[in-house]
Formats: C-alpha cells, structure tokens, sequence
C-alpha cells in the first residue's frame, strides 16, 4: 500500500514539476515574448521613424523631381529656343555667304564691265581724236572752199555790176544821141535860147522830193539785187531801199556795194528775193 501511494505522488510531483517546469518555461517564454513585443515596438517605432524619414526625403526628392521636370522643361523649351536661333544663325549665314559670293560675282562682274567701259573709253578718244583731226581737215577744206565760194561771188557781182554799168553806159549814151534828134525833129529850146539837158533814165524816174531808181539785175542764185542809182545819186553803203510793184510794197533791201551808177543790195527778207523782178521800183527809204 505504501507502494501504491508511493507511486501516485511520485507521478504528482512529477506532473507539479513538469507543470512548474512548464510554467517557468511560460513565464519565461512570456518574458521572452514581452522583451520581443518590446524591441518590436521599438523597432516599429523606429521603423515608422524611418519610414517618416524616409517619406519626407520621397517627398522631398518627389519636389527635387518635379523641380527637375521643370527645369528640364525649361531647358527644353531654351533648348528650342537656342536651335531656332541657331538655325536662323545658320541661314543668315548661308544667306550672308550667298550674298558675298555674289557680291564678290558682282564685283568681278562690275570690275569686268568697268575694263570693258576703259577700254571703250580709249576707243572712243581715239575715234574722237581722229574725228577732230578730220572736222579740223574738213573745216580747212571748207574754209578754203567758201573763201573760194566768195571769191567767186565778189567776182560774178564785179562782172555783174561791170556789165550793168556798161549796160546802163549805153543806155545814157544812146539817150544822149536821142537828144539832137528829137531836138532835130521839132523840140524847141528853152527861154534864153539853152536848149533842153538831156535826161537819163534815173532822171525820169526821181520823183520830187525823193531818190528813186529800178532794178537792173535779180540774183536768185547768190541772193542779190543790182539797182541803177550810185554814189552819183548820193548813195551809201548801209541806205534801205524799198522795193515797189506799182503802188505795192514787196519788200526792203540794204545796200552791201555802191558803185559810181549802180549799186548791190541785198534783202532784208529770206524769201523777198523770190519776189522781186527786173524793173521793180526802188526807193531810198
């Protein structure tokens, strides 16, 4: 019986000290797990500490970011900006360089064309030079030529005027002999028994109180006029004559040459010559 009792608490204080042992390993294991929950605790709040941290620093790195994205942006956009300006750089360039080159063609054109301008120049000088030369032998032989002309002319109104004087000689000499035979045929003298001075042509053309005469010759080709009053009739270089027809005035005439019955004149009009014809009145004005 003390066997059997024996047994029994054996198992009991068994049990008590497995259940002691098991208690102690709770209250240990609880004490473990306290301590865990502890530093777990800690360790969360320390992890929250970091995650705060770490949240803030996203955050911040977050506005880094976007300040980023926008100075990118912004680096973008002077990025564009700089690449139109360089590429207007560019064409005013290829523009400025264009234009050089054809400046520099034009240059050379304007060069080209001034040599050309010299050289025509110089031909023209020459040219000019030799049609002086040639005006100057042409002006000779042309001053030569109308000393000739005028020669000529001074010697045709001579022979013009020589023949006129002649003429108007025998006319005053056939007028002279026509005196003795009308004075034959019946004229009676004057009182005091002087016979009648014979009348030449001019005389019986004078009207009172004036000097008139007729035109003897018309000079179309050299522009001249002969008349039959002279230097007998008080006649000077420079007198104007006035041409009649009748009563009708055609024209003026300056006298240029006075001889001792006749003189030359010529028109005070281009076309006066035209008109006037041999037998014409003239009358110093």
């Amino acid at each position: 019986m003390g066997n059997k009792i024996k047994g029994p608490l054996v198992l009991l204080f068994f049990l008590l000290l497995v259940a002691i042992a098991a208690a102690a390993l709770g209250f240990i294991g609880l004490q473990k797990e306290k301590q865990i929950n502890a530093a777990l605790s800690q360790e969360k709040e320390e992890i929250e500490i970091k995650k705060k941290a770490a949240d803030k620093e996203v955050s911040n790195l977050k506005q880094q970011v976007d300040g980023l994205l926008q100075e990118k942006t912004l680096a973008q956009v002077k990025i564009q900006e700089l690449n139109s300006k360089i590429t207007s750089l560019d064409d005013e360039l290829s523009a400025e360089k264009k234009a050089k080159e054809d400046s520099f063609l034009e240059a050379e054109k304007i060069r080209e064309e001034v040599i050309t301008l010299k050289n025509t120049k110089l031909k023209l000088e020459a040219n000019l030079k030799s049609s002086n030369e040639r005006v100057e032998s042409l002006e000779g032989k042309l001053a030569t030529l109308e000393a000739a002309v005028h020669k000529k002319e001074v010697e045709q109104k001579a022979q013009v005027i020589q023949h006129q004087d002649m003429q108007l000689e025998k006319i005053v000499i056939a007028s002279q002999a026509e005196q003795p035979a009308q004075a034959h045929l019946g004229g009676q003298a004057a009182p005091g028994g002087d016979a009648p001075s014979p009348k030449s042509t001019k005389d019986i053309l004078l009207p009172l109180g004036g000097l008139e005469g007729k035109v003897l010759v018309v000079n179309k080709e050299y522009d001249f006029v002969v008349v039959n009053i002279g230097q007998k009739d008080n006649l000077v270089i420079g007198d104007t004559l006035e041409i009649f027809r009748k009563e009708k005035k055609l024209g003026e005439l300056k006298v240029e040459e006075v001889r001792d019955s006749m003189s030359v004149a010529i028109p005070l009009e281009p076309k006066l010559i035209k008109q006037i014809k041999e037998d014409d009145r003239a009358v110093r004005k």
